[in-house]
């Protein structure tokens, strides 16, 4: 299966995404962080609470973490792709901010942790979490056989660093052999951040 991108202007698409999924074991890891300093995103506990219990229904076994510093964030991503049953489905859901950076002609999507201080996109990469080099992982060293990314992470953010090639947005990346991917927006496009507390658009179509 090759990778497919969506955005969820239809929200039946994500709601595909779980129709075709083989049976066998799931696992997912759910991260939400709110705790920007400066920059509080709104709708990150309600739309984690409204994705763990849709996933929970349908069998998986759910990691959930919230707010996490740098090494929290990799660290977990590297306990989750350890913990990847055989042959079975991994499904990430991550609401949190993110940014689109290119270096020497490569592109890298990264989500931001909580408490970095990021000023430049070097900064960005060299603290956030590599979405690539994390699907590369998944795709490579888990036992899954379909890997689902769910990125809640296109949100417009004063936070973004003026420094160095980068922008909001997530971006529509080669395709990856087992990899389903779900954006919240269009490639490297940003949305409004939520203005309320409840779950966020993407997060009620999973629910669907």
């Amino acid at each position: 299966m090759n990778m497919r991108i969506f955005s969820p202007v239809i929200f039946l698409l994500a709601t595909s995404v779980f129709a075709v999924s083989p049976s066998g074991p799931r696992a997912a890891l759910l991260i939400g962080n709110a705790k920007y300093d400066g920059f509080p995103l709104n709708g990150v506990g309600k739309s984690l609470d409204l994705v763990e219990k849709t996933l929970r229904d349908q069998g998986y076994q759910v990691t959930r973490h919230e707010n996490l510093k740098e090494k929290e964030f990799e660290e977990a991503a590297d306990a989750f792709v350890a913990s990847v049953p055989t042959n079975g489905v991994a499904c990430l859901y991550y609401h949190g901010l993110g940014a689109n950076l290119e270096r020497g002609g490569k592109h890298y999507n990264v989500l931001r942790p909580v408490g970095a201080t990021i000023a430049s996109d070097n900064d960005y990469r060299s603290r956030g979490l590599n979405l690539t080099e994390f699907i590369e992982d998944l795709a490579k060293t888990s036992g899954a056989r379909v890997n689902l990314l769910f990125l809640d992470a296109c949100w417009e953010s004063p936070l973004l660093p003026e420094k160095g090639n980068i922008s909001g947005g997530m971006r529509a990346f080669e395709p990856v052999e087992g990899v389903v991917a779900t954006f919240a927006a269009d490639s490297v496009k940003t949305i409004a951040a939520p203005e309320s507390d409840q779950p966020t658009p993407l997060a009620k179509a999973i629910a669907k």
